[in-house]
């Protein structure tokens, strides 16, 4: 392998795991409660662990992404009608929640998806369907403050 692509490989690597942000945040607490009572955390799963690496500093380390990689049946309302690689149309893969915080101060706007047709995290929530569907249904049932705390476990501190 030639040295540039040795060294950027390396450099990526060797990138620090983010944050858990609300680690200490007991405002933040409920809502993280509620977000895994509503079965969120069974696509958007809160930990995962790296394994052994030839680079010891990012060897067996807990993260906390809220992801699980995986492809998930999103349902019709977010069709986008193509078909990507093996994912058909109704098949999204999720992004991890650990940075969606951090949205609005890096990109200066909410807006979610890649066509950018949600701007919060309650609409977001609201576009989930399919397998989802029951997660979706769960919040949309909270009440007002319970709502509140489980975006406030979703915003940045």
């Amino acid at each position: 392998m030639p040295s540039r692509l040795r060294n950027i490989t390396r450099y990526v690597q060797a990138l620090a795991v983010p944050a858990q942000r609300h680690a200490n945040d007991v405002e933040a607490r409920p809502g993280e409660r509620l977000f895994m009572e509503s079965q969120c955390g069974r696509c958007h799963v809160p930990e995962l662990r790296t394994g052994r690496a030839q680079i010891a500093s990012v060897s067996n380390l807990v993260m906390r992404p809220y992801i699980d990689l995986s492809l998930h049946e999103m349902g019709a309302e977010l069709s986008d009608c193509q078909p990507d690689f093996l994912a058909n149309e109704r098949q999204w893969r999720r992004l991890p929640l650990w940075a969606l915080g951090l949205q609005k101060t890096v990109n200066g706007h909410t807006d979610l998806f890649h066509d950018a047709r949600v701007r919060n995290f309650e609409e977001v929530i609201a576009w989930h369907g399919g397998e989802t569907q029951k997660s979706r249904e769960r919040f949309l049932n909270m009440d007002r403050r319970e709502r509140a705390a489980l975006v406030r476990f979703l915003e940045p501190i």
